[in-house]
């Protein structure tokens, strides 16, 4: 078969590959560089840009109210989580030297961060325990054990 012959039941001819780099194309890739360098020295690139910008001068007043009113509308939505009574149903207690001694590696899940003698901890029913500011700030939003996913109400 010669190049260039049209295979029977092929209607395509044949092409020509694209990758090959020629003088014709090294002109074409030079001309769209040079229009690009154009348009960035002409400032368009930087007035699109401001626009999508982040900075608080670019921020109109109608965008605050939207913002004002989600966090109206956030604070009119049932939590999802446990009441502040349901929470305080969970004992509390000190962390004592003697916790510390049991439980040398004890670490609230929630912030990761060891028990340290005399922290506030938390027990809930199914016997895990965190800092109790961590696991009331969970409970918020949670109705669930952060450790075994226990549904708590």
């Amino acid at each position: 078969m010669k190049t260039g012959e049209q295979i029977p039941g092929n209607t395509a001819p044949e092409q020509k590959p694209t990758s090959a780099l020629n003088a014709e194309n090294l002109d074409s890739c030079s001309e769209e560089s040079s229009f690009y360098e154009d348009k960035e020295s002409e400032g368009s690139f930087n007035d699109v840009f401001s626009v999508y910008s982040n900075d608080s001068d670019s921020v109109d007043a109608s965008e605050n109210n939207n913002y004002e009113d989600l966090l109206a509308l956030d604070e009119s939505v049932k939590s999802k989580g446990l009441s502040a009574a349901e929470i305080k149903k969970f004992p509390t207690y000190i962390y004592l030297s003697s916790d510390a001694i049991a439980k040398p590696d004890a670490c609230c899940v929630i912030c990761i961060c060891n028990f340290e003698v005399g922290e506030v901890v938390r027990e809930i029913s199914c016997n895990h325990e965190f800092h109790r500011d961590c696991i009331d700030k969970w409970f918020s939003n949670s109705i669930k054990c952060p450790s075994c996913n226990t549904k708590l109400r």
